[in-house]
């Protein structure tokens, strides 16, 4: 007889065991399913990104363009600073210095990857609200 219990009470722990293994490895589908959804997603983000940089190793004359722009609209912003602390007295300048400088870091990034690609991505779902808050700003500081 107490072999008999012996041997039931370890087939109980046994099945114990392996229901948990079951609940354990239906648990590691779901993840693995959700990890796979997100994987995709970062995937497709990267080929978009090296689709980018791939677009932008074959035309030289397309970085320079950006790299000028950039350059220029840093430059630009840097001027700017020179008038921060005379902000106080006569903002104009500042701003508009600034403002310039910021414009033309942005059209920097439109020669980079052309208007209508980076009108498609400022206009995402998620990018939408920083995009229409920015733009606002520009034209909130030049008026």
């Amino acid at each position: 007889m107490e072999n008999v219990a012996s041997t039931a009470s370890s087939a109980s722990s046994s099945f114990q065991e392996r229901l948990g293994d079951t609940h354990v490895l239906q648990m590691a589908r779901e993840n693995s399913a959700s990890a796979l959804g997100s994987a995709r997603g970062a995937l497709s983000i990267a080929g978009e990104r090296v689709s980018g940089v791939a677009a932008i190793t074959m035309d030289p004359r397309r970085l320079w363009r950006f790299l000028v722009t950039f350059a220029a609209g840093s430059l630009l912003i840097l001027i700017s600073l020179n008038f921060l602390p005379m902000l106080v007295i006569a903002p104009a300048t500042f701003s508009l210095l600034f403002t310039c400088g910021s414009i033309t870091m942005l059209s920097s990034f439109v020669l980079l990857n052309g208007p209508q690609a980076f009108l498609q991505q400022v206009s995402q779902r998620r990018k939408l609200p920083f995009s229409v808050a920015y733009l606002v700003g520009l034209l909130g500081t030049l008026w």
